[in-house]
């Protein structure tokens, strides 16, 4: 978008090239970087001429409209998309992650990731093709997936694992062998009063590690089994007053409980998380 408007491309290739520079936005990419992320291995011998003509077509794309909201810009260094870091999605989404990893409270962090999470739209670099999208489509889902998981600790820190549910499991349709989102649903089911099915996610995973993977689900989810189990109290929630203690500090891993007097670990609704 560009002053409100759709960009339209003549070629493909503009668009992927656009994506390129925009995932880079603000660092410059050498000519060397450009035609590797484009093509891989298997650039043509007109290579540079092509993303020479590529370029002229985007500054005129991002040149349109009342107002320019982007310039790219040619150096020594390489080329160089300029825009302010708010007009990027991305951008945007990090930020607000990162802030919510040092919120204070769950609940805070719950309000600045949902509308973090709200700024993916469907498939990342949906119309892309080139070479470089393979592998920025891998990180891009990692950090949504990663989000994710900060925002169900959180909610489960709320007392919010009933209405979770659904979401982690969506989640781990995309991302099944994700222990940590495991670990979530199988806490989130069980605070429902839903133990067999806890227990089913545990044994799935486990079937699914072995037989796909070749290994065995790793420390955390073994220990899950087990408090599931013995309807260990541990797994919880803890009442909101306790929740709000200043004993209490809520990170992205979990809640983890300290005495006051000592600082030695007390135990906590989903610390084994």
């Amino acid at each position: 978008m560009v002053g409100g408007g759709a960009v339209r491309f003549a070629r493909p290739q503009h668009r992927d090239l656009l994506a390129l520079l925009l995932l880079h936005a603000n660092r410059a990419l050498t000519m060397e970087q450009i035609i590797d992320g484009m093509w891989g291995g298997g650039a043509p011998a007109t290579a540079v001429a092509q993303v020479q003509n590529m370029v002229s077509a985007i500054r005129k794309a991002v040149a349109r409209g009342a107002a320019a909201l982007a310039t790219l810009d040619h150096r020594r260094s390489g080329y160089t998309l300029r825009t302010e870091a708010r007009l990027i999605d991305l951008n945007c989404f990090n930020a607000l992650v990162a802030e919510a990893r040092g919120a204070a409270t769950p609940e805070l962090a719950i309000a600045v990731l949902r509308p973090a999470l709200a700024l993916w739209r469907g498939r990342p670099l949906a119309d892309v093709r080139a070479a470089y999208v393979t592998a920025a489509r891998v990180r891009l889902d990692d950090q949504r997936a990663a989000a994710l998981e900060i925002l169900f600790d959180a909610e489960l820190a709320a007392g919010g694992h009933a209405e979770i549910v659904s979401e982690i499991s969506d989640a781990l349709a995309a991302h099944p062998f994700r222990e940590r989102l495991v670990a979530q649903l199988v806490v989130a089911l069980y605070r429902c009063d839903r133990q067999a099915e806890a227990l089913a996610a545990c044994r799935r995973t486990r079937r699914a590690l072995a037989d796909e993977q070749g290994l065995q689900p790793g420390p955390t989810l073994r220990k899950l089994e087990s408090l599931v189990l013995r309807n260990d109290p541990a797994l919880d929630l803890m009442p909101p007053a306790m929740a709000r203690s200043p004993r209490w500090r809520w990170q992205p891993g979990g809640l983890e409980a300290r005495s006051s007097a000592d600082g030695e670990q007390t135990g906590a609704g989903v610390h084994s998380v």
